[in-house]
């Protein structure tokens, strides 16, 4: 029988030990590589990072990330890059020499 990873180990989203998204876009990168860290590590499914993410966010943000592609198929993929292109934008997330 096949044991599945209850997405409970995770730190509890008020601990202090939980990535979280204030939605502020120059924080976005550093809060996916974080809780992609820990998902890893605590062995979550791609399909349970996609369920939990939301309560690691700001409260007003979780409707709106909730419909974004990759979230009702439960794809952390399709669903990362739907964030990362709310917030960035496709052509803004490779840095020019001039913006950094």
């Amino acid at each position: 029988m096949a044991s599945t990873t209850s997405p409970t180990v995770m730190p509890s989203p008020r601990s202090c030990e939980a990535p979280y998204f204030s939605g502020q876009d120059n924080h976005l990168e550093d809060f996916l590589q974080e809780y992609e860290l820990i998902t890893d590590s605590c062995g979550l499914t791609n399909e349970q990072k996609v369920e939990r993410i939301v309560l690691y966010i700001h409260r007003s943000e979780r409707d709106l990330w909730r419909t974004l592609e990759g979230y009702d198929s439960r794809d952390w993929a399709e669903f990362r890059r739907s964030v990362e292109d709310m917030y960035l934008g496709g052509a803004s997330r490779r840095h020019s020499k001039q913006q950094l």
